[in-house]
């Protein structure tokens, strides 16, 4: 009777460990997945970066060439 509980015992033992060791490698699988969502979503946010710094750069053009327009026109003004 007392090798039974004590083979009861070290089953129950066993499948403690098993399903700590399930639990984590589930845990570790969703931690895996949650990294390589961000890994895509830090490409995705890269790629807009660019977009935004390329029209930025279209729009501090367009605007340093009002200005200049802006100063001739002022210019012409003045001397008229």
């Amino acid at each position: 009777m007392q090798r039974v509980q004590k083979d009861l015992e070290s089953l129950k033992k066993k499948l403690s460990e098993q399903e700590y060791l399930m639990r984590r490698s589930e845990k570790i699988a969703a931690l895996e997945k949650e990294l390589e969502w961000y890994k895509e979503e830090c490409i995705v946010q890269q790629k807009k970066i660019a977009v935004m710094k390329e029209e930025y750069g279209r729009m501090k053009q367009t605007a340093e060439l009002s200005r200049m327009q802006m100063i001739e026109l002022e210019q012409a003004l003045a001397k008229s």
